[in-house]
């Protein structure tokens, strides 16, 4: 939580939005792990809206999951597979986009986007 609060304070000072993304998103996953949904839901929405602000693809989609991660601790089923859907959304897009057909298979086939992938068609 510390190394959250250092990134964003650090970034908001420097103004570098996409390091506030990165550390309110980062203060939202810690909260959420911890059980304080509430105050990690703050967070999450603010790395979110600043995300969308600047239009930040790999921020947007990241965010997007902590926000589905959210809305499953909080039992908000139908509104997690939206958050993971809307990522896979931004995921599919920034895919379209990449001319090399290595790295479009590297990004579709990883992990992390089959783990979010499973979570938006979570029964």
């Amino acid at each position: 939580m510390g190394l959250a609060d250092e990134c964003i304070g650090l970034s908001e000072r420097t103004n570098r939005p996409k390091n506030v993304v990165k550390g309110r998103r980062l203060r939202g996953q810690v909260l959420t792990a911890q059980g304080m949904l509430d105050e990690a839901e703050a967070d999450i929405e603010m790395a979110l809206a600043i995300a969308k602000e600047i239009g930040n693809p790999p921020q947007l989609w990241k965010t997007y999951a902590a926000l589905g991660e959210l809305r499953r601790a909080q039992g908000r089923n139908p509104e997690a597979r939206e958050a993971f859907a809307e990522a896979i959304r931004v995921i599919d897009g920034v895919a379209e986009t990449l001319e090399d057909a290595s790295l479009r298979e590297t990004l579709l086939s990883s992990a992390q986007v089959g783990a979010i992938r499973q979570a938006a068609s979570a029964g």
